[in-house]
């Protein structure tokens, strides 16, 4: 088997890469109007100037994307963008299950509270106070 000459090696990797850049080019509106939707979901904001997407966060320009990219296949901004909204994506998460932990530690003391305020009245007044929760805060409060 003959060896590859040094033209043809450089002929063969330009020939991968602008394949590569050729798929990347294909799959850029997808991967855009996926970024776009998800920018949107986290309430940044997007709008169109000169025929290009705007991502802004806060009035912070996270990106200038155009809908189409060129044969250089593939853009600057839109690489720095989708890990930008990964970030924001897992620390909206956190956020929620910090929210979420806080809420059910509430719900527990709101609990105890009521159960010891209880254990403080008669059994008339007991069952006075019980008769007017409605079906919500009985099922709010584990009764």
């Amino acid at each position: 088997m003959a060896r590859e000459t040094k033209a043809q090696r450089e002929a063969r990797e330009e020939g991968e890469r602008l394949d590569r850049c050729m798929e990347y080019r294909s799959k850029y509106p997808e991967r855009l109007m996926d970024a776009l939707g998800r920018a949107t979901k986290l309430g940044w904001e997007i709008c169109v100037i000169d025929g290009k997407f705007r991502v802004a966060d806060g009035g912070v320009i996270k990106a200038l994307l155009p809908y189409s990219i060129g044969l250089e296949g593939w853009h600057y901004g839109f690489e720095e963008l989708v890990p930008d909204i990964g970030i924001a994506e897992d620390k909206l998460k956190e956020e929620k299950r910090i929210d979420d932990i806080r809420e059910a530690a509430g719900e527990v003391e709101y609990r105890r509270a009521f159960k010891a305020a209880l254990e403080k009245l008669s059994i008339e007044e007991r069952e006075a106070a019980l008769e007017k929760l409605s079906e919500e805060e009985r099922e709010a409060l584990g009764l």
